[in-house]
């Protein structure tokens, strides 16, 4: 026995399909913020970093270590075994520029210590 299905249910299923594909692919995502502030009101840098054992970061990710989390914090991880690896952005390279774009800065604001070019 075939059984013939509606164009609506056919619609259905095929959304159905695709909300379970978006899911698989974000399965691991734990939060969105909108903003660089709005997630660090939610995690703060002590938070992220105290008892670390293994932190990597890259570009302006590095702004939340080196402005935010207390040198003698680092140092004291260090100390204790942790492994850091950083890679910082070119200060007058091509992605500091497009963040400054993105974020509505003048050029040099990010990567030039608040200098014009």
């Amino acid at each position: 026995m075939t059984s013939i299905r509606s164009p609506d249910s056919i619609r259905q299923r095929r959304s159905e399909r695709a909300e379970q594909a978006r899911t698989a692919q974000y399965a691991d995502v734990d939060a969105v913020y909108p903003s660089r502030s709005a997630f660090t009101s939610t995690m703060p840098p002590h938070a992220l970093f105290d008892g670390a054992t293994d932190i990597r970061a890259a570009g302006l990710s590095l702004n939340l270590i080196c402005q935010q989390y207390a040198d003698t914090q680092l140092a004291h991880l260090v100390e204790n075994g942790a492994r850091l690896r950083l890679l910082f952005l070119d200060p007058a390279g091509r992605a500091i520029r497009q963040r400054e774009d993105e974020e509505g800065h003048t050029a040099g604001h990010l990567g030039n210590g608040g200098q014009p070019r």
